[in-house]
């Protein structure tokens, strides 16, 4: 089977933004990256795998996309993160942002 690739149409439209909410105890400001898995017809990639690494999380993130695509990974302090999706039968892709 060839493999397909999620890029581009992967609209992991890494939405990795700014939520700008204090944290109400400590008064940071933390953050979220959240994104859509299509593939090149932008049908949504339902499970999805989502790894979030990075130097100042203890452990990896892993979380997987919904019935329509999307994740969410609210709470991430601010730094540069990887974000990894992967889905059987389609090309792994990576990213780096920094929220």
């Amino acid at each position: 089977m060839p493999v397909r690739s999620l890029s581009g149409f992967l609209l992991l439209s890494l939405f990795a933004f700014w939520v700008g909410q204090p944290d109400r105890l400590a008064g940071q400001t933390t953050s979220v990256i959240q994104g859509t898995v299509t593939d090149r017809q932008h049908l949504a990639i339902i499970g999805a795998e989502i790894k979030i690494s990075g130097p100042i999380l203890a452990s990896e993130i892993k979380t997987a996309s919904d019935a329509n695509g999307s994740y969410r990974i609210p709470g991430l302090q601010p730094g540069t993160y990887s974000v990894q999706v992967a889905q059987p039968g389609f090309a792994v892709k990576r990213y780096d942002v920094c929220p």
